[in-house]
């Protein structure tokens, strides 16, 4: 039975080194012997996970998908999608734990959801509502979202 080919070198247009642990390139290319977490490291993520367990963003999450069913990214360029997640229009991450309650909510689908992620990593914030995009900033969160 033939196997798959292992590729042991270096990406990078003619180096012959091997790859570093991690990556595909090697080390004087930017590949990496040790694992980096984008979000802290594993403790911390499953602290940050235990926040989507809890039942009151359960509930909200599940009031929101019964409210709005279809994708609202996908509706703003007239597809119509089924949504599966939840997403917070300012990212608790940046804003805070309270922002789980004080916050806008809206429905998108997985493919929205990491293109919408990908944007805040930048500072931009959308929203989908009736067809319409609206671009925040982390500073229109008070404004928008007033806590009690």
């Amino acid at each position: 039975m033939p196997t798959l080919p292992t590729y042991t070198k270096c990406n990078s247009l003619g180096c012959k080194n091997n790859k570093a642990r991690y990556g595909g390139y090697c080390l004087d290319h930017g590949g990496r012997d040790t694992a980096t977490y984008k979000h802290g490291n594993p403790e911390q993520r499953q602290e940050r996970n235990k926040m989507y367990s809890n039942a009151a963003w359960l509930r909200q999450r599940q009031a929101t998908l019964s409210q709005h069913p279809l994708c609202q990214a996908c509706l703003c360029r007239n597809v119509v999608t089924q949504a599966s997640q939840v997403d917070h229009v300012f990212p608790w991450t940046h804003i805070g734990k309270h922002a789980f309650k004080y916050n806008l909510f809206q429905a998108l689908c997985l493919e929205c959801h990491t293109h919408k992620t990908a944007l805040e990593q930048r500072g931009i914030y959308q929203s989908y509502s009736n067809g319409v995009i609206t671009e925040f900033s982390v500073k229109d969160y008070d404004r928008i979202c007033p806590s009690v």
